[in-house]
């Protein structure tokens, strides 16, 4: 894993109130555990929240979680918080960069 070098840990999630209050119980036991850390939420807005009609039409759940995987993917964000349930067989989580 690669050092934070001054900088907060970003933490990708959608931008929905329940997406940011989850967030929020990762990012307190993390303040716990390491006082000195800082942790910025990164709200997210993907295309499933944009989207007016079904989401099947869209391409299913997985559209809810793409944009935040690709930013975890790309490094915009360091780590993201995920309903389970939004995720599918053919959506997995990204593989693990270390």
């Amino acid at each position: 894993m690669t050092a934070l070098t001054g900088r907060p840990l970003r933490i990708g999630t959608r931008k929905s109130p329940m997406a940011l209050a989850q967030t929020e119980h990762v990012r307190a036991p993390l303040r716990q555990l390491d006082p000195a850390l800082t942790t910025e939420a990164v709200p997210i807005e993907t295309e499933a929240d944009i989207w007016q009609g079904g989401l099947a039409q869209l391409g299913g759940k997985g559209m809810i979680v793409r944009a935040i995987d690709v930013q975890l993917q790309r490094g915009d964000i360091d780590m993201a918080i995920h309903c389970l349930k939004r995720r599918t067989r053919r959506h997995p989580p990204p593989p693990k960069a270390w």
